[in-house]
C-alpha cells in the first residue's frame, strides 16, 4: 500500500492529534489494513533506549540527542533502519555531544548514509547540531525538495557540502549557520545568493567572514553585537569584513575591546580607528557602542555619522564631550574618567531638543555646568560614582525627569535636593548612598516615587 493511500493518510492524522485514545484506534486501524507501523519503525527498540535520547515522533518531529562515541552508534543505527518508513516525518533534530571539528572524516557516516534512505518528499524542517558537513551529508540534504528551513548549529562545513545543492529545486526558505571555524572561510557560499526562495541567514557569524558578498545584504541582521578579538583577524590585519556596506539593513551595532595584538603594538588607538573605519559606510545604523576602546579622540568617519540617535563610548579615554552629535536622544559617557563636560555641552539647540538620556558615571566629574537645566528634555540621567560637591540650581528646569543617579558622590547631603526635588514631578527612580539617606526625611511621604535605591 502506498504512503499516500487515503487509509494511511486518515491513521497518521488519528496519530497527530496526540490524544491517546486517537493514537489507539490509529494502531488498530492500522493492523487491520495490514500495515505494521510497530515493525517497520522498531518501536520497541527506540522505547528500550535511555531517557533523554529520543524526544518527539515519528509523525511530526523527531529530536535525537546524544554523546559521541558512547551512545552514537545504537541511536544512529535505529535511525538508519527506520529512515526508509518516515514518510510523515516533518522535522527532524540531530545533536551530536560535544563538537569537535572532523575535517580528515574519521567520523562514521552512518548519519549522512541514514538521511539518504528517508523519503525524500516529506521533510521540512532539518537540525543538526555537532556534525561535519561534507560532500555525503550535501548529497543527503540538498535532495530534499520540500525542506524549507535548515538550521546547521556549530558544524565544521567543508566546501564540498554545497556541491549537491541546485537553486531552482529548492524552496529553502530560512537557513541558520552556526560554523566555529569559519575563521578559515572567506565568505558565505556564492550559490546562497540564488536560492530563489530563501529570505533569512541567522547566523553569529556575519562579522568573522573576510568578505561579505553584495547579496548579503538582503539576510542580514538587524542588529550584531561582537567582541573585536573574536573576530580580529592578526594574519591580514583585518578588523571589519570587506564588504560592509552591503549591510544596509543593519540598524544596531555593538563592538568592543581592543584586540590583543594592537594592544602590543604602537599607537593601538589608530590602528582600531583604522580598521573600523568601514562602519561609517552604515547609513542606516542608528544605534552604535564602541566601547573599551581607549579612544582619546574621535575618528573623522564616526563624526560623520549624524544618523545616529544612540551611541555609546564608554570604557574609553575620551577628553571632549562629543559635541559633534547634536540630535542623539541617547549619549552614554560612563568611564571616561576626566572627559570635559562643561556649559558649553549644554547649549546646542538641537542636543536640548534631542537628548533623553546621558550617562556619566565614573567620570572624575568634580561639579556639573551651571546651565545643565538647559537640557530639558531629559529622563534620565546618570551619574555615578563622580566627585560631584553640589548640584547646580537649573537643575530644577529638568521637569521631565524620571531617573537621577547620584551614588557614590563625594558630598555626604546635597543641600538643595530637597528644593529641586519638588520640581521634579515625573521623577520615579532616585539613586543614592546609604550615607545620604539623612537627606530623606521630606522624600518618604511622597507617593508618586517608586524606588528609592540605596547602593553601597
Amino acid at each position: 500500500m502506498p504512503h499516500n493511500h487515503p487509509d494511511r493518510l486518515q491513521i497518521v492524522r488519528l496519530i497527530r492529534t496526540g490524544d491517546e485514545t486517537n493514537k489507539a484506534l490509529a494502531m488498530q486501524l492500522a493492523l487491520a489494513i495490514g500495515w505494521d507501523i510497530a515493525q517497520e519503525l522498531q518501536l520497541e527498540a527506540w522505547a528500550a533506549l535511555p531517557a533523554g535520547l529520543m524526544n518527539g515522533d515519528f509523525w511530526e518531529g523527531l529530536h535525537l540527542q546524544w554523546f559521541y562515541w558512547t551512545q552514537e552508534e545504537i541511536l544512529l543505527r535505529l535511525l538508519y533502519n527506520a529512515a526508509p518508513y518516515l514518510h510523515y516525518l516533518r522535522s527532524l533534530s540531530l545533536i551530536q555531544l560535544p563538537y569537535w571539528s572532523d575535517r580528515k572524516g574519521k567520523r562514521p557516516k552512518i548519519a549522512a548514509e541514514a538521511l539518504l534512505k528517508m523519503p525524500a518528499h516529506s521533510l521540512q524542517n532539518l537540525t543538526l547540531t555537532g556534525f561535519s558537513l561534507k560532500k555525503e551529508m550535501g548529497e543527503a540534504i540538498w535532495r530534499m525538495p520540500a525542506l524549507q528551513r535548515l538550521s546547521l548549529n556549530k558544524v565544521y562545513i567543508d566546501a564540498t557540502f554545497w556541491q549537491h545543492l541546485r537553486p531552482e529545486a529548492s524552496i529553502l526558505e530560512i537557513l541558520r549557520i552556526e560554523d566555529p571555524e569559519w575563521a578559515d572561510k572567506d565568505s558565505l557560499p556564492e550559490i546562497l545568493g540564488d536560492l530563489p526562495n530563501l529570505h533569512r541567514i541567522i547566523s553569529p557569524d556575519w562579522l568573522h567572514w573576510q568578505r561579505l558578498p553584495a547579496w548579503a545584504g538582503r539576510f542580514a541582521p538587524r542588529k550584531i553585537a561582537a567582541r573585536l578579538p573574536r573576530i580580529y583577524r592578526e594574519r591580514s590585519e583585518q578588523m571589519l569584513p570587506k564588504g560592509l556596506e552591503h549591510l544596509s539593513q543593519l540598524k544596531v551595532l555593538h563592538l568592543s575591546e581592543i584586540p590583543a595584538p594592537l594592544r602590543r603594538r604602537k599607537r593601538p588607538n589608530e590602528l582600531t580607528m583604522e580598521g573600523l573605519r568601514s562602519i561609517g559606510s552604515l547609513k542606516n545604523l542608528h544605534t552604535l557602542g564602541l566601547q573599551r576602546l581607549r579612544w582619546r579622540d574621535l575618528p573623522a568617519w564616526l563624526l560623520g555619522m549624524q544618523h545616529l540617535r544612540w551611541l555609546n563610548l564608554s570604557q574609553n579615554a575620551l577628553r571632549e564631550f562629543p559635541r559633534d552629535f547634536t540630535r542623539l536622544h541617547t549619549l552614554l559617557l560612563n568611564g571616561n574618567k576626566g572627559i570635559n563636560f562643561d556649559e558649553n555641552c549644554c547649549d546646542n539647540a538641537e542636543r536640548i531638543e534631542h537628548l533623553r538620556r546621558l550617562e556619566l558615571s565614573q567620570c572624575g566629574l568634580e561639579r556639573l555646568p551651571e546651565n545643565i537645566g538647559n537640557l530639558r528634555n531629559l529622563r534620565i540621567l546618570r551619574l555615578r560614582s563622580n566627585e560631584l560637591q553640589s548640584l547646580p540650581d537649573s537643575m530644577k528646569k529638568l521637569e521631565k525627569l524620571e531617573i537621577l543617579d547620584i551614588s557614590g558622590a563625594k558630598m555626604r547631603c546635597f543641600d538643595n535636593l530637597a528644593s529641586l526635588f519638588a520640581h521634579w514631578k515625573c521623577l520615579r527612580m532616585l539613586v543614592l548612598n546609604p550615607s545620604q539617606w539623612e537627606c530623606l526625611d521630606w522624600i518618604v511621604p511622597v507617593e508618586r516615587m517608586k524606588r528609592i535605591i540605596s547602593r553601597k
